[in-house]
């Protein structure tokens, strides 16, 4: 049988690598070896971007650029332009059989009626405790993106369960074209204790428990909740220092960091994935705080590493971690405090049971069935 030619938009893979760039990554590597011809379809070349391993004789894709650059991860009218009327116009010139859009933004019409899939991942965007102002721009953004996802997607293809609920919830009349969940390839391996010590010795943390959460400043990751939940551990006659990673604006990040416990928290900028594993797979347990997450890879990625995460319930960790991990009700200090002090506590055995439990539900992330998942859905809007 002839391979089916899909389309993909990769203007995710330019520019500061995201969750959405490593999805695409993660997506593309799973459709290859199922023997699709995949076209990327880039708005610009980018020396030193993430869509440059695809380029080249040897590549098993190819790229096709837009003739005019643009900077859709940048400007709101060229994200426009992008989505309504250069990835048509590309779609007319370089056609595919199916187009897939890995981030919940779809054109409007597609020339010859070329069907289209779209990926949904969250609808955080829509919320005022995420730092979203009703009706501003960054609102407006999403609310159109997952509009005109819900009206002219002909397959919308929610990551999670929670997502596939509140996108019906907003746009009920898209039932029929909504698939169950494709939950996230997560790529990894668990590094072993000794190499992971090994990894972070250079970051000199002085103590072989620490907490670990990430240094990330913005409403939607809830900073403020992490550090006043470990202050309230702390004050409450806790021990451990705290480890911030991927610190992205430290003046910021200083700004909320109690003074009583200064010295006892250490800043990381951002780390190499490897790093990253590292850190998970000796500290006592991850702050993750978020208010509003789709999917939440650092939450499986810290799984891999047999470390506890400490998150809302209210977000999609309670369907990734099904019912392994005790989580904050409310996403208060109290409760983070709380979650702390339990995995603190908690002696070698019972850490070394809990660890294999995270370990085994993380490999369900971890399988093909996540690149066969999307050819049954692709094979469906080609007819074959």
């Amino acid at each position: 049988m002839k391979s089916i030619h899909i389309g993909i938009d990769a203007f995710r893979l330019i520019g500061p690598q995201t969750s959405i760039g490593t999805y695409t990554h993660e997506l593309i590597a799973a459709l290859l070896p199922l023997g699709f011809r995949i076209t990327l379809y880039a708005p610009r070349r980018e020396d030193g971007s993430d869509l440059s391993r695809y380029e080249g004789s040897d590549s098993p894709c190819d790229v096709v650029y837009a003739p005019t650059p643009s900077q859709p991860e940048k400007l709101l009218g060229d994200l426009f332009r992008w989505n309504q009327r250069i990835l048509p116009m590309m779609m007319r010139r370089d056609p595919c059989e199916v187009f897939i859009a890995p981030y919940q933004q779809v054109p409007c019409f597609t020339p010859d009626r070329i069907p289209t899939l779209v990926v949904i991942h969250d609808l955080c965007g829509l919320r005022p405790d995420c730092g979203y102002r009703f009706f501003g721009k960054a609102w407006f953004r999403h609310f159109w993106n997952l509009l005109t996802a819900a009206c002219c997607a002909s397959r919308i293809v929610p990551i999670t369960m929670a997502t596939r609920e509140e996108m019906l919830r907003k746009f009920p009349f898209c039932r029929k074209r909504i698939s169950a969940p494709i939950y996230n390839q997560v790529t990894g391996k668990t590094t072993m204790p000794a190499e992971a010590e090994k990894i972070i010795e250079p970051f000199s943390i002085p103590n072989r428990d620490f907490i670990l959460a990430f240094g990330i400043t913005g409403p939607r990751k809830a900073l403020d909740v992490a550090l006043a939940g470990y202050a309230s551990y702390r004050n409450n006659g806790g021990s451990l220092p705290l480890v911030l990673m991927g610190v992205d604006n430290e003046a910021a990040v200083r700004r909320h960091i109690p003074n009583a416990w200064a010295d006892d928290i250490k800043l990381l900028p951002r780390v190499s994935a490897c790093e990253r594993d590292a850190l998970y797979r000796l500290a006592t347990c991850l702050l993750f705080c978020s208010r509003c997450e789709g999917f939440g890879y650092p939450i499986v990625e810290a799984m891999r590493q047999g470390c506890p995460v400490v998150a809302a319930a209210s977000t999609p960790a309670s369907e990734i971690t099904d019912g392994l991990l005790k989580l904050m009700r409310r996403l208060e200090a109290t409760e983070c405090a709380s979650l702390i002090q339990h995995y603190a506590e908690m002696d070698q055995a019972s850490r070394i049971a809990l660890g294999i439990s995270l370990i085994d539900q993380s490999a369900r992330y971890s399988n093909a069935s996540f690149g066969t998942d999307f050819q049954n859905e692709i094979r469906l809007l080609a007819g074959r």
